[in-house]
């Protein structure tokens, strides 16, 4: 059985717990590469919080609290709760400390104070210093209990306990003079309050009943199932709109095929059938010369033998063949049947003698009319439809607002309820209310300030430090999405670096000229792909069965596979080169033999493996390298590499080869690398660190790792440590017929020392020996004419088993 895979995005089936602590944990990475930033920020806010603690003025704080007790019952409190404390009036005894009452009080009170407290308002004149003394004081209460805390906060500890003594004493001076009874007040305040929600909530119900008698209301409310006439006839519209539009369509489209019959001398009676059934019957059994009444008899005889069939059936359950009834009953469908035969023979016969250019005006006049007619229905419910929908619209927006009204006049109806029961109760009760107010803690300032706080500072100042760190890091790894290096490259992705390729100069870009292994062995840049061969070869990754793969198009792999196999060819190892890009191929163009059969016609076939690969499998031109095309164009080719085949046919190159490299699509492109990679050794991923993007290169090594493929390591592609900046790039993996390949490198300014054209090499696929035969005596493979080679390029003959 085959095994299916398939590539999805981490971020398509949304963000587990495993994905968020690997992303958490890459950040933290990010953020001790980047250390020197978050440091930096911490500098600054700590510099910025050393000049705010420094320079920003010191405030010291007296607090004092009082004890409020009702000694009388609760004026406030219902029947069942009448022994419980006023922690409901707490609230309005925390109000009237910054009363205009208790703050005038209290300035005056302040008048004659020492000169230290009368500098703490920054020689503001008196008449202000009631709005200062309102913004530094804070009254609260304790939760629970009837404390009540007093706060104020000045320059000087001085200022700030004379400012809360006075206050203290206006509140008490008040409190003493007109509040040893607060019910009148609070009742005063409550009948206020109520007469301001009746207008309110008037206002309301007249706005209710204008908005219900535009709306239509039919008591429709949200979370009723009753639906608008309105919105009804909008539905109805539409459906009957979108069947017009149906009808119109299917009529366009049948006159455009009435048309291309009548030019092109077709027969007519199929498209007058299909436009009206009726009219074509009518018309044929008229051709006939029979009336309207046979073509009645002739339904009837039908439906006479469909029942004499199931009466058969029923029959031959309970009787035998030779029944009597059995008999006659067949002979009676028997004779209906040649009856209908005959009549379908003649209608046949007849129907060939109606001539084509008797329909045709009367067709095409029928489609017409019908056809104008659809129009304008169409017209004329879009019409309808467009002022219906208008109207919907409008009430559905008026029907939402009724709801906001409706919700508001409930809520000030049981706000008015409420009011009114509590004035009631006051009104009961206000005769034996008592309220005492008692100092428990004397004003009193601390001697050290409050602000601004050293902890509160250094801890705003780290919190500042880090998190503007963090911000920063964040934003520059954004906008920074490149591997600025080969080690930073390994030390994300977690994989090891075989090779640094620098970038390949060379004129010719097809053949094998454009292999640098193959032209320039002694060149550095040669030495790479030696220094990768032995890594694969001699560590503990060796492999005979490779896939190369990139994350994007134009990332060199075709070119690296191209070098690797050369080189692995060098050292005497038989190695074969597999086109499997059959989107896009790059070792077919590399070597122009594009259009050739190879892999995907060897996929499709149903022949022996190893036949059809002698047949196909070419030489590059290179001793010991061999070429097997991707051939032509495969537009399934998930499906022909998730069969059997491509197992079968590496089987056979591994006996066959010594090495074998497997080109396959960018792995982000296409799923065709994971599904050749099930049956290989492993994975080489070929990277640009200054052109692909970061996270798209973690995210193909983390499908590969979540596919439990083994990714062997990158190979980091035209590295040039005299190069500064990144490039940007497109990132997309186009195929189309003409497609020039672009994953091979491009030929730079320097020209490189050509080597003379080899010729061709025929040898045997047998692993006893490697050594090349004598001249081919096969002739060379043409190639199509939109990819035939001038007389520089060297020439790809067939592999043929020696006689």
């Amino acid at each position: 059985m085959t095994t299916e895979l398939s590539l999805v995005s981490p971020d398509a089936e949304g963000s587990s717990p495993r994905d968020i602590m690997q992303a958490a944990l890459r950040f933290l990475q990010v953020l001790r590469r980047r250390k020197g930033y978050v440091l930096a920020m911490l500098a600054g806010a700590a510099v910025l919080g050393a000049a705010y603690y420094v320079a920003a003025p010191r405030m010291y704080e007296a607090k004092a609290s009082l004890l409020i007790t009702q000694t009388g019952p609760d004026v406030m409190s219902s029947g069942t709760a009448s022994a419980a404390s006023g922690d409901s009036l707490i609230p309005t005894y925390e109000k009237l400390f910054t009363s205009a009452v208790v703050l005038n009080s209290a300035v005056e009170k302040l008048q004659d104070a020492p000169p230290e407290v009368v500098l703490a308002f920054d020689a503001a004149p008196s008449k202000e210093w009631a709005k200062t003394i309102e913004q530094n004081l804070r009254a609260s209460s304790k939760r629970g209990t009837n404390l009540i805390e007093l706060s104020y906060r000045a320059k000087s500890p001085e200022a700030a306990t004379a400012v809360v003594a006075a206050i203290l004493s206006s509140y008490l001076d008040f409190m003493d003079k007109n509040h040893k009874d607060v019910s009148l007040e609070i009742v005063t305040i409550l009948d206020q309050e109520r007469k301001q929600v009746e207008e309110t909530l008037a206002e309301k119900q007249d706005q209710m009943l204008d908005l219900q008698h535009r709306v239509g209301d039919l008591g429709m409310r949200e979370g009723s199932t009753v639906v608008h006439p309105a919105v009804q006839r909008v539905v109805e519209l539409n459906r009957t709109l979108i069947e017009a539009q149906k009808n119109r369509v299917h009529l366009e489209a049948l006159q455009t095929a009435v048309g291309d019959a009548v030019r092109e001398g077709r027969d007519l009676r199929q498209h007058l059938l299909t436009f009206s059934p009726e009219i074509g019957r009518e018309l044929l059994v008229s051709s006939m010369g029979l009336g309207p009444e046979f073509a009645t008899n002739l339904r009837q005889i039908e439906r006479q033998l469909i029942d004499e069939r199931g009466q058969l059936n029923n029959m031959l359950a309970h009787y035998g063949e030779a029944h009597p009834k059995v008999i006659a009953l067949r002979n009676s469908i028997v004779s209906g049947e040649q009856y209908m035969a005959d009549i379908r023979f003649k209608a046949e016969t007849q129907q060939n003698s109606i001539a084509g250019q008797q329909l045709a005006p009367l067709l095409t006049s029928l489609i017409a009319q019908r056809l104008a007619e659809t129009r304008a229905n169409e017209k004329q419910l879009l019409v309808e439809y467009q002022s219906s929908e208008a109207e919907a619209v409008s009430l559905n927006d008026r029907v939402a607002a009724l709801q906001l009204v409706d919700n508001e006049v409930q809520r000030l109806r049981r706000l008015h309820e409420t009011l009114l029961n509590q004035i009631s109760k006051i009104d009961i009760n206000q005769n034996q209310s008592d309220v005492r107010v008692a100092v428990v803690g004397e004003p009193l300032a601390n001697e050290n300030p409050v602000s601004p706080n050293l902890k509160m500072t250094v801890l705003m100042s780290l919190l500042i430090g880090l998190g503007g760190g963090a911000a920063l890091v964040y934003g520059i790894d954004l906008l920074d999405d490149r591997f600025r290096s080969p080690e930073e490259m390994v030390e994300q992705l977690g994989a090891k670096l075989l090779a640094a390729i620098r970038p390949l100069s060379l004129t010719e870009t097809h053949g094998a000229q454009a292999v640098q292994v193959h032209v320039n062995p002694t060149a550095v840049e040669s030495e790479a792909f030696r220094t990768l061969r032995t890594v694969l070869s001699f560590g503990d990754l060796e492999g005979n069965r490779l896939i190369v793969t990139s994350t994007e198009p134009s990332d060199g792999k075709t070119t690296v596979i191209s070098n690797l196999g050369a080189s692995f060819a060098q050292s005497g190892k038989r190695t074969l080169l597999i086109d499997c890009d059959l989107r896009k191929p790059g070792l077919s163009t590399l070597f122009q033999v594009r259009g050739l059969p190879g892999l995907s016609d060897l996929l499709r076939s149903s022949e022996p493996v190893g036949a059809m690969c002698e047949q196909r499998i070419l030489s590059t031109g290179i001793p010991d390298l061999d070429l097997l095309p991707c051939g032509p164009k495969a537009f399934d080719a998930a499906e022909l590499l998730s069969g059997s085949r491509i197992e079968e046919l590496i089987a056979w190159a591994e006996i066959h080869y010594d090495q074998l490299l497997i080109d396959t699509p960018p792995i982000l492109a296409a799923s065709d690398a994971a599904l050749a990679a099930r049956h290989t050794d492993g994975i080489l991923m070929v990277v640009q660190p200054v052109k692909n993007n970061r996270r798209l290169v973690m995210r193909a090594v983390d499908e590969i790792r979540a596919l439990d493929l083994n990714l062997i390591g990158v190979i980091a592609n035209r590295i040039d440590v005299a190069q500064a900046g990144y490039y940007g790039y497109g990132y997309g993996y186009g195929y189309g017929e003409n497609d020039s390949d672009d994953d091979h490198i491009s030929p730079t300014s320097t020209t490189a020392t050509s080597t003379p054209q080899h010729s061709p090499v025929v040898r045997r696929p047998d692993r006893t020996s490697s050594q090349p035969t004598s001249t081919p005596t096969t002739p060379t493979r043409r190639r199509p004419a939109a990819t035939q080679s001038d007389n520089h390029q060297p020439q790809v003959t067939r592999r043929r088993r020696a006689a």
